[in-house]
């Protein structure tokens, strides 16, 4: 991703935060599709669309491989997509998830499906499940004290937890 964000015609300006910076960017990508596979996976949109490519992203990367530009596109798509989730227009958060995949499919950036994902990866789910669980129980008896102490733990080892109308969700920080 960092070196694809400038065009290959330009001088890449190295800056040690650069390659930070572009994982972070790829991340919210990430982040982006698997809160749609999360959020969505109880409707009638639960798995990802299959999409044409949008027009504006064909005609960067038509543009003499203008990829950084191929790249905003993708990022404002997401950005529409995440509005469209919070306002719970499912349908227009369902085509956008389908055209960032489809999108950083040609990049070679698409994410694992969670749905493929690795045995390991399920064991963990399983584990922070349970501890989410009792965090969930920790503040329900308003034990709050233990609720940011499991928070705590599990930020330490990298590990985010985030709250929301849907539930408690985790991330690798």
């Amino acid at each position: 991703y960092y070196l694809a964000s400038a065009h290959y015609r330009s001088v890449l300006d190295y800056q040690p935060e650069g390659p930070m910076e572009s994982a972070s960017a790829l991340a919210r990508l990430h982040g982006f599709v698997e809160r749609c596979e999360r959020e969505l996976a109880e409707t009638r949109f639960s798995e990802v669309a299959q999409s044409q490519l949008p027009i504006e992203f064909q005609e960067h990367m038509n543009d003499d491989l203008n990829v950084p530009g191929a790249l905003a596109v993708i990022h404002e798509t997401a950005r529409s997509g995440n509005t469209d989730l919070d306002e719970q227009r499912l349908a227009q958060a369902h085509q956008s998830w389908g055209e960032v995949v489809a999108m950083l499919d040609v990049l070679g950036l698409a994410p694992e499906s969670s749905k493929d994902s690795n045995l390991e990866h399920q064991a963990l789910d399983k584990v922070i499940g349970a501890l989410i669980l009792e965090r969930n129980k920790a503040r329900e008896e308003k034990n709050y004290q233990r609720a940011d102490q499991i928070r705590d733990q599990l930020l330490e080892i990298g590990i985010e937890l985030a709250d929301s109308s849907s539930g408690t969700h985790w991330s690798l920080n």
